[in-house]
């Protein structure tokens, strides 16, 4: 069986993994979800040791330990995302860190509708900070699933300069042109 480019994507929680499966039309499935920054470092080094990988990962205030083996690239998007690959230019290796304030992806997505000039509560959905935070929950992820990915969708439609970035992004790191 064919490995997939999306296979190669490892994000860390539910939010990140339903974004990016928008962003890139594919299954949330098909994305290697993890949950949390350590555990995707960790799964970048041990399953992905010899091949390309991305690392998505909220701006955490405990970053692991492996970001410090990666270099931030040219390649950002002011205050919504960073791109790093690992210094070892052998190592496929790179981490998209999203929300670029010391805020996770929540503060992601709510900069991405105001960039988009898109009012999340059109999908029922909070438009504040708290709001999303507690739609972290798992209960309340799958409860609000379709909304969020309507939400989403209409973001990537936006055709908003970070999203168009993001989109070449991956479209680079697909041939590993960096």
């Amino acid at each position: 069986m064919r490995i997939s480019f999306y296979d190669n994507i490892v994000p860390e929680c539910n939010l990140d993994t339903l974004f990016i499966s928008v962003l890139l039309g594919c299954a949330t499935k098909q994305l290697n979800h993890q949950k949390g920054c350590d555990k995707v470092a960790s799964t970048m080094k041990e399953k992905y040791n010899d091949r390309l990988c991305v690392g998505i990962m909220d701006n955490d205030k405990r970053k692991p330990n492996y970001l410090a083996e990666f270099n931030k690239q040219d390649q950002t998007i002011k205050d919504f995302a960073e791109l790093y690959r690992h210094k070892d230019k052998n190592r496929l290796h790179y981490i998209i860190i999203v929300s670029t304030l010391n805020k996770g992806i929540e503060k992601f997505i709510l900069d991405l509708c105001n960039d988009s000039k898109i009012n999340p509560q059109t999908y029922n959905l909070p438009n504040d900070l708290e709001g999303w935070t507690a739609l972290k929950n798992a209960e309340r992820f799958h409860i609000r699933k379709k909304d969020i990915v309507n939400l989403f969708t209409e973001i990537t439609n936006s055709n908003a300069s970070a999203i168009t970035t993001m989109q070449q992004w991956f479209a680079e790191l697909e041939g590993a042109k960096f």
